[in-house]
């Protein structure tokens, strides 16, 4: 994450969304990874316009990995989801994009695919979710092939680009979080773990 691509936009968003007069020192890259990814969580979960108890546990599970109640940044982050929730930030991809601008192409891909782990948390990704993605894929320069990817392998549908999962699981290697204060190593981890292996062939 880059913090000095952060955006005044971002500032002012995050300020509107929390109730609270912030600054550029106030947001920390956790801070900004937890307010893109409450942002393109509710939209997943908000978009078929049906609000699934598995889809609402997924997240409730996440954000605790990440911001437990004891955390410094327990009540700001229920301030943002509320806020978020209001003004439906997550239908508005010039918004998401100003909160994701920071992310480096990992954490993008990260979080891309951290929303479709959650649309597959019901048993399936409707049609609904899968063009919400897409388009915040879009707006956050993810490679349409990771997409896909990313599609297919929650979906458990057959991999047809092996070249492409050699791609997002390279993106996805925990060691380029290993040095980020985020935690999402672990995260990375699990990621992986729900995806497809490469065929043999492609092994190293």
């Amino acid at each position: 994450m880059d913090v000095s691509l952060l955006k005044p936009e971002a500032v002012t968003l995050l300020s509107q969304v929390t109730g609270r007069d912030l600054n550029r020192q106030d947001l920390s890259p956790m801070l900004l990874f937890l307010a893109a990814l409450v942002t393109v969580m509710l939209g997943v979960i908000v978009i078929d316009r049906r609000i699934d108890a598995a889809e609402q546990q997924r997240l409730q599970v996440l954000l605790e990995s990440f911001v437990t109640s004891d955390h410094s940044l327990y009540a700001l982050t229920q301030e943002m989801i509320k806020g978020i929730e209001r003004q439906q930030v997550y239908l508005n991809p010039q918004q998401v994009l100003t909160l994701a601008t920071p992310l480096s192409e990992s954490e993008r891909l990260l979080l891309i695919a951290l929303g479709y782990e959650m649309a597959a948390a019901d048993g399936e990704v409707d049609a609904q979710e899968t063009m919400y993605l897409r388009a915040i894929a879009h707006r956050l320069n993810v490679h349409v092939r990771h997409i896909t990817t990313l599609e297919n392998g929650f979906g458990h549908q057959e991999i047809s680009d092996p070249e492409a999962l050699s791609q997002v699981r390279a993106l996805l290697d925990p060691s380029f979080f290993q040095t980020v204060e985020l935690g999402l190593s672990q995260i990375a981890s699990n990621l992986l773990a729900a995806l497809p292996t490469l065929p043999s062939t492609m092994e190293t």
